[in-house]
């Protein structure tokens, strides 16, 4: 409640809040029932769901304003139940939050949805499918032992070429920036360059506007005294 245009008695002191003395809650309309531990709040539909009474399809993000409260906890993380009324017939809802599989529960007067999808269909990759077939590459590295002495020379030879490349990209970065003055001196040298011909660049383009100006101011004269002449 806000202290604008309002009644203040002679007995007020200032130091109370307006609320308590409208004799209303911050909250307003919202906390009507704070007493049964019951606040209303916007909630937003999780999913799409479909009412038991209408059968009618409620679709994800339809908002309404529930009664939202406390009717248990997973540990320290308290369970928090949305009761809301069908906007299509006189059904209530109720969803609760699932701490345990960090989702949303529908408990009564309603059913999810629940949409499926043909992995096949939509080229999704099996996970089964791929540790099946990375067990059975090491199965048969392990029945074949010249394999797995063959991979693992493969796997020293690669180690070796890598260290190799890492070490002379070493040693060309110590010999680029073995003196660092003159590394600066040369970026610092090539800037001032760039900034010259960017500022030639823009100076040849005042003056090639300047001229046009002058070229039409000139003509626009000579349109003018002509005119004059005529009449």
């Amino acid at each position: 409640m806000q202290g604008y245009n309002k009644y203040y008695p002679p007995d007020y002191d200032g130091k109370s809040s307006l609320n308590k003395l409208a004799g209303k809650h911050s909250l307003g309309n919202r906390a009507r029932k704070l007493n049964q531990h019951i606040l209303i709040v916007r909630f937003e539909l999780p999913f799409d769901i479909w009412c038991e009474k209408c059968s009618n399809h409620i679709a994800q993000g339809t908002r309404y304003n529930a009664e939202k409260k406390k009717v248990g906890a997973y540990y320290t993380t308290p369970i928090f139940s949305f009761r809301m009324k069908c906007h299509l017939c006189p059904n209530y809802l109720e969803i609760q939050t699932d701490p345990q599989k960090t989702e949303y529960k529908v408990t009564s007067g309603a059913r999810r949805k629940i949409t499926e999808f043909d992995g096949d269909k939509i080229g999704a990759i099996k996970v089964d499918s791929m540790l099946h077939a990375s067990n059975q590459v090491e199965d048969d590295d392990s029945r074949d032992p010249f394999a797995g002495v063959e991979k693992s020379v493969e796997k020293t030879k690669l180690m070796k070429a890598s260290h190799q490349r890492i070490r002379e990209l070493y040693q060309d970065t110590n010999r680029r920036w073995a003196d660092p003055y003159e590394k600066n001196q040369m970026l610092r040298r090539r800037f001032r360059n760039e900034k010259k011909s960017k500022e030639a660049k823009l100076s040849a383009n005042d003056s090639m506007e300047w001229k046009i100006a002058k070229v039409a101011q000139h003509n626009k004269r000579n349109a003018k005294s002509s005119t004059t002449d005529n009449q």
